[in-house]
């Protein structure tokens, strides 16, 4: 008995996650002493981002 856990799992392959939720990267800047986030950037992982 499986206490109500599924016992089939859907694995998606590596394009099939991409096409369904996209590709973003979040970039962030953080100073060590004080612990601040000077800046941040959500997007492509480009070199003109």
């Amino acid at each position: 008995m499986n206490d109500g856990v599924l016992s089939i799992k859907e694995t998606l392959s590596e394009e099939d996650l991409e096409h369904e939720y996209g590709v973003s990267w979040i970039w962030t800047a953080l100073d060590p002493n004080s612990r601040l986030i000077v800046c941040h950037h959500v997007g492509d992982r480009t070199l003109e981002n």
